[in-house]
C-alpha cells in the first residue's frame, strides 16, 4: 500500500452523493432496519453533524463485529479482504462484544464477499493461466511483483499450479503483519513441496519503493487503486508500465460501479467507518466503470486489455463448486490451527446466481 504521507494527496475523498440523494429511502428499507435491530445501533448516527454521535455509532459497531474492528484498525489495509477470504477470526483482533448474528450480516454483503469471489478468481484461473502463457512467451522462469500485496495468497496458490514457470516472486507491502502472515504460509507450503524453496520474498515496501529489483515479466495489483484518485493510480500503473520486460502483463483489479449501485447497506457502513484516531476519516472509494479502468490502462501504454469480473471470467466452469463456496484455509494450516472447514455466512443464493460482480479484473500486456 501507499505510505501514510502519500495517502493524504493520492486517495480519493469520501463521496456519498449515491446515498445522499435517498437517505430516508434507504434507512428504511428492511435490511437497515435488522442491522440497527441486531446491532442495537441509529444508523443514522453515522452522518449526524454531532462528531460525539458519529463516534458512538461506530464504537457500537466495532466492539460487536471484528471484521468492521479491524477496517477501523487497518484503515486501508489488508485485514478487510483477508477475513472475507477466509471467515478466520483468529485472525483478528479480540472485541469486548462479540456479536456472531452482526457478524453474520457483515459476512454476508455481496460487496464484501466479492474479495472472496476475486480471490478465488485470480488464485485458480486468471493468475495460473497469466503465469504459464508469460513463462511460456519469455521461455523462462519469470519474475513476479506483486504491488500492495498483503498477505499475497492470490500468487501463492497460483503458483502452486505453475510453479516451474517461476523464477521469483516479489510481494511489496508496507503492513509487517501482512507481511509475517504471508512468509509463513509460503515457508508452509515450500514445507509441503507444494511450491519451491527461497523463491518467494516478502519486502516491506511503498508502491513509490519498487523500482529497485530488476524488471518484472508479470506484475499485479490487486485491490490497490480502488481508493486512488484517477492521476495517482495512472502515475503508479505507468510506473509499473516501465517496469514491465517488453511482452510482459499486468494483472489488475479494483472496485465498480456495481458495488456502489447494488449492495446499499454494506457500502454504507464501509464508508462511515472512520479511524480511531479520526472518526470522520471515511474510506473513499473509486468506482470505476469498466470503460474508465481501459481507460487508464491504455494511457499508460498497456495493449491487449481483456477485463472480466469476479463473476465472470474465462473458464470459471473448471473451478468446483467447493471452491466457488468455500473459504481460504492455507493460513489457519500454516499457523497450526484447524481450518475453518464452511464459511461463517456467504450471501443468499439467489443473490450469487445473479452473477454480478463488484470487482474488476483486467489483464494488458506492455
Amino acid at each position: 500500500m501507499l505510505s501514510m504521507l502519500d495517502q493524504k494527496s493520492f486517495l480519493v475523498p469520501n463521496d456519498t452523493t449515491w446515498f445522499d440523494e435517498s437517505q430516508d429511502v434507504y434507512f428504511a428499507k428492511a435490511n437497515f432496519k435488522n442491522l440497527e435491530f441486531v446491532a442495537n445501533v441509529n444508523l443514522k448516527d453515522l452522518i449526524s453533524p454531532s462528531l460525539q454521535k458519529i463516534e458512538s455509532a461506530q464504537n457500537a459497531l466495532t466492539s460487536q463485529s471484528q471484521l468492521l474492528n479491524e477496517i477501523r484498525n487497518e484503515h486501508e489495509g489488508y485485514a478487510m479482504p483477508f477475513l472475507y477470504y477466509t471467515h478466520d477470526f483468529r485472525f483478528a483482533k479480540p472485541i469486548p462484544k462479540k456479536n456472531y448474528e452482526l457478524e453474520k450480516i457483515v459476512l454476508s454483503s455481496n460487496l464484501g464477499d466479492s474479495l472472496r469471489r476475486r480471490h478465488i478468481a485470480l488464485s485458480h484461473v486468471i493468475l495460473p493461466k497469466q503465469i504459464s502463457e508469460t513463462g511460456s512467451c519469455f521461455n523462462r522462469p519469470i519474475t513476479i511483483k506483486n504491488f500492495g500485496s498483503g498477505v499475497g495468497l492470490d500468487v501463492l496458490n497460483a503458483i502452486r499450479h505453475s510453479h516451474e514457470n517461476v523464477g521469483k516472486i516479489l510481494n511489496y507491502d508496507i503492513n509487517e503483519e501482512a507481511l509475517e502472515i504471508g512468509r509463513k504460509v509460503a515457508t508452509y507450503l515450500a514445507d509441503q513441496e507444494e511450491i519451491p524453496q527461497d523463491k518467494v520474498f516478502y519486502q516491506n515496501k511503498s508502491l513509490l519503493d519498487f523500482e529497485k529489483n530488476g524488471k518484472s515479466q508479470l506484475s499485479i495489483i490487486a485491490g490497490v487503486i480502488c481508493g486512488l484518485t484517477d492521476k495517482a493510480a495512472s502515475t503508479i500503473l505507468k510506473r509499473i508500465y516501465r517496469d514491465l520486460e517488453e511482452g510482459g502483463k499486468l494483472v489488475i483489479t479494483c472496485a465498480n460501479q456495481f458495488m456502489r449501485d447494488k449492495d446499499a447497506l454494506a457500502n454504507f457502513i464501509i464508508q462511515h467507518i472512520g479511524t480511531y484516531n479520526d472518526p470522520t476519516n471515511n474510506w473513499g472509494l473509486n468506482f470505476r466503470t469498466k470503460d474508465q479502468l481501459f481507460a487508464l490502462l491504455d494511457g499508460a501504454g498497456f495493449v491487449n486489455i481483456e477485463i472480466y469480473d469476479d463473476a465472470n471470467y474465462p473458464a470459471k466452469e473448471t473451478v468446483g463448486d467447493d471452491v466457488i463456496n468455500g473459504v481460504e484455509t492455507l493460513p489457519a494450516k500454516a499457523h497450526g490451527y484447524e481450518p475453518v472447514a464452511f464459511p461463517i455466512a456467504l450471501p443468499k443464493k439467489e443473490i450469487l446466481e445473479k452473477s454480478i460482480g463488484f470487482n474488476w479484473i483486467g489483464i494488458a500486456r506492455k
